[in-house]
């Protein structure tokens, strides 16, 4: 099977964990005793199923450097923003600065769930339109992630507020095809900005992942989550 790159959004000023993350990006906060986040995320993702994999970085990108320097073993790119341009804006500067595949994946870099990436590159190799494809998740009642619903036609719909209809949210994992990167912005959102534009279009498939392992540690209730649930589950 082809293996594809993926970008790792990892850019964000996580005001949320300031109290958490000493100042860090969220990505290098320690879950157990200098094992940063990143370590669990590329053990989960299973990196050896990737072409390349790139780090869009931004606050504190420096840490990240250092982080790669040290560990030349995991054979990690990054791009580094001179400026904040928003989850959209950094995948964007990756495609305009680096060599990447098309299509190609991207993950939040704050969010841990279980989910094989040889069901989305099936799904992919099934999908004629040559769509890009939005991970969802059910079963989600945190109101802070965006709300989703699939409609009777298949396609899907997003809503903040969805009432009397099957909830799904955003996992924080995508397949791209370049051409659907198509805001002419710099700046720009992924979720909110390029993602309901990619639904009007009809330009955006969708994956359920039933899994019920589903973490964002960009609070810190989600954060002590996750600690807890690494400490007996998942070995390094």
């Amino acid at each position: 099977m082809k293996k594809l790159d993926i970008i790792i959004l990892c850019g964000g000023l996580g005001t949320r964990i300031r109290s958490k993350s000493k100042n860090l990006p969220k990505i290098l906060i320690e879950i157990k005793k200098n094992i940063p986040f990143l370590i669990y995320l590329l053990k989960n993702l299973k990196i050896s199923s990737f072409k390349n994999i790139f780090l869009s970085i931004g606050f504190r990108g420096e840490k990240i450097i250092n982080f790669i320097n040290q560990n030349p073993k995991l054979c990690l790119n990054y791009y580094n923003e001179k400026k904040p341009l928003g989850t959209g804006g950094a995948i964007k500067g990756v495609l305009n600065n680096k060599k990447i595949s098309d299509p190609f994946f991207v993950i939040n870099g704050d969010t841990y769930f279980n989910f094989k990436i040889e069901n989305l590159i099936k799904k992919n190799f099934n999908n004629y339109s040559k769509k890009s494809i939005i991970l969802l998740k059910s079963d989600e009642k945190e109101k802070r992630y965006d709300q989703f619903k699939i409609l009777r036609n298949k396609k899907i719909s997003m809503n903040k507020k969805i009432k009397n209809n099957k909830i799904y949210i955003n996992s924080g994992l995508y397949l791209f095809y370049k051409k659907d990167i198509i805001s002419k912005k710099k700046i720009f959102s992924l979720e909110k900005e390029l993602i309901p534009l990619l639904i009007s279009k009809n330009r955006l498939d969708f994956y359920i992942n039933k899994s019920k392992i589903f973490f964002d540690i960009g609070v810190p209730k989600d954060l002590n989550r996750f600690k807890k649930y690494a400490k007996f589950n998942i070995k390094i």
